[in-house]
């Protein structure tokens, strides 16, 4: 499981320097039951076997785009297996009142 910094990464769609990248089916899925948080995943359109962790992601609320190869190369060339996810610095917790 690779993790670099996100400033390293030229997106739109992040500019936090403590954003972590994480890219591969079971990576994503050993930081979802770590019970990390992601602040977006990337699911590579037409991906075989993503279909497991985009259910999960809705499940638990957290955002993810469904995205053309060309623009998952913009966050790595490795091997991603049709799934990036940027995780969050900071862990959320629910509101209780």
């Amino acid at each position: 499981m690779e993790k670099r910094p996100i400033s390293r990464i030229k997106s739109a769609d992040f500019d936090s320097d403590n954003t972590t990248l994480v890219f591969g089916l079971h990576s994503i899925q050993e930081v979802m039951n770590a019970g990390k948080t992601f602040e977006k995943l990337f699911f590579q359109k037409n991906a075989q076997g993503t279909q497991p962790l985009i259910k999960i992601a809705e499940e638990l609320n957290i955002p993810y785009s469904i995205v053309p190869a060309e623009k998952m190369f913009q966050f790595t060339r490795k091997n991603h297996q049709g799934v990036i996810g940027f995780t969050s610095p900071i862990t959320y917790g629910d509101i209780q009142e």
